[in-house]
């Protein structure tokens, strides 16, 4: 789908005990409940780069320069392209069509790329959005500054074809890469705090067995060993410990009488 406008946007288990525990976390593959996938850490992503699919946006004052590079990508493939001749809105078009990546131009009137560029990575959405500049062959101190502001690769004007399409289409690549990383990091990261959720709970129905043992042989030992943990909880809040902690303390109060079990 390609966009001509002026300037255009389109919105688009079961508690375990220790070493099984740890054994699971420094495996290469998360365990799931039955039913869900299994990510594995050596599984390499799918291939990515499809032009058909790619969202693909350009921003340049001039609209000669925009329906240039527009035919070469046509042309190369890609469907989904947007296009800003207007500097002043591109920062919120590129806000809500969210490209693959940007092509951006430099020099323009009332907010230079310079600008937008700052504006976007400074923004958390876009702080890793592949920003392609176009600039003058020779200009070396606005490479540079474009640099410093994150700028992840440059093209030089007038463009040329045969740098256009594989520059845009290694910048696409390295971003759905990043999206993988980042969204297998973060599952694992569930993972793992579903696990340590699970140990925790283990820890805990240990002490509950544990109290209701010495409550077996004597009702008041043990209320005694919950009455002892649940104080000592409250010291430990009032002494301002983290709560992590606060209940560490209740957990391992609980167990300062056990040698009457037995």
């Amino acid at each position: 789908m390609i966009s001509t406008s002026h300037c255009s946007s389109q919105t688009p288990p079961a508690a375990m005990n220790l070493p099984e525990y740890f054994a699971d976390i420094g495996s290469t593959s998360v365990r799931r409940p039955r039913g869900e996938a299994t990510i594995s850490a050596s599984e390499a992503p799918p291939e990515f780069f499809v032009p058909e699919r790619a969202r693909a946006m350009l921003v340049d004052d001039e609209p000669i320069n925009v329906r240039i590079a527009r035919k070469y990508l046509i042309e190369a493939g890609f469907e989904r392209i947007s296009e800003c001749t207007n500097p002043v809105q591109a920062y919120t078009d590129v806000l809500e069509w969210r490209p693959d990546v940007l092509i951006l131009d430099i020099m323009m009137p009332q907010v230079s790329g310079l600008e937008i560029l700052e504006q976007l990575r400074n923004t958390p959405a876009t702080r890793h959005l592949p920003v392609i500049v176009l600039t003058a062959a020779s200009d070396r101190a606005t490479r540079l500054k474009a640099l410093n502001l994150g700028a992840t690769d440059f093209l030089s004007k007038p463009v040329d074809p045969l740098e256009l399409v594989p520059r845009v289409r290694n910048a696409i690549s390295l971003k759905h890469y990043h999206d993988h990383l980042y969204n297998y990091n973060r599952e694992l990261e569930e993972a793992v705090n579903r696990k340590t959720a699970e140990l925790e709970l283990s820890h805990r129905e240990v002490l509950h067995c544990l109290a209701r043992a010495a409550e077996f042989r004597d009702d008041d030992t043990g209320r005694h060993i919950m009455r002892v943990g649940r104080y000592a909880a409250i010291i430990a809040h009032a002494m301002g410990m983290e709560p992590d902690y606060v209940r560490m303390i209740e957990q391992a109060a609980q167990l300062h009488d056990v040698g009457k079990i037995g």
